[in-house]
């Protein structure tokens, strides 16, 4: 029975903080602080709380594809391309979608 309380109270509030607009959806960096990354998505819906491609001075040439009918790439907060790096980019194609705040 305390097992089934406990369940209970974090589902409960788990519910309370989605109704008061909290996300609970993690961050994607693609290359944070390094240099040559690439992330694809190729299917699916990929939901995020925000998108960083290129996040720190040291992060270059990195790259985020988005492509495929279907696709899908949410953000529930912001995407920033290139935040202090350089050569950062970010391709949507072939009837990929990204939706952000």
């Amino acid at each position: 029975m305390k097992f089934s309380s406990l369940l209970t109270s974090v589902l409960f509030s788990v519910l309370l903080l989605l109704n008061e607009g909290v996300s609970l959806a993690q961050d994607l960096y693609v290359g944070s602080n390094s240099a040559n990354q690439t992330t694809n998505f190729t299917s699916g819906t990929n939901a995020y709380r925000n998108t960083y491609i290129g996040f720190l001075s040291s992060a270059f040439n990195n790259l985020l594809t988005v492509g495929g009918v279907g696709t899908v790439l949410t953000n529930s907060s912001n995407l920033t391309v290139g935040a202090q790096g350089s050569r950062n980019s970010m391709v949507i194609s072939n009837g990929g979608t990204v939706a952000n705040a």
